[in-house]
């Protein structure tokens, strides 16, 4: 499964690459989707912290158990706007995961293609 997104005036838009109607979703979650299509090197957990500023960073810790929370949050929020049935359906059920061995969030079984505006 295909989807395209484009950044928008808030946030950006997806849909599916065979075509279709946007959807609008929220800047965070763009900016997720974003990060993890572009490349999966940038769903390191540490890195997703500071750059969604649940850690400062110049903040050499570990996150607690709310900072966790709240990506992990962003990302179940990600995941079900992609379970939409005019996007991935059930097939985009937990599309977004977490490897807790490697510490990183990752897309699932779906290719997505990043335009530029």
């Amino acid at each position: 499964l295909e989807l395209e997104c484009a950044a928008s005036g808030r946030g950006g838009r997806v849909r599916r690459c065979n075509g279709g109607s946007w959807l609008q979703v929220s800047p965070s979650r763009f900016e997720l989707l974003r990060l993890l299509a572009e490349d999966p090197s940038n769903g390191q957990r540490q890195a997703l912290f500071r750059h969604f500023k649940i850690l400062g960073p110049d903040e050499d810790r570990e996150a607690t158990v709310q900072e966790k929370n709240r990506l992990a949050k962003l990302a179940c929020d990600l995941s079900k706007f992609l379970s939409d049935p005019r996007l991935l359906g059930a097939k985009g059920n937990r599309s977004v995961r977490l490897d807790k061995k490697a510490d990183c969030y990752t897309l699932g079984p779906v290719r997505v293609l990043v335009r530029d505006p």
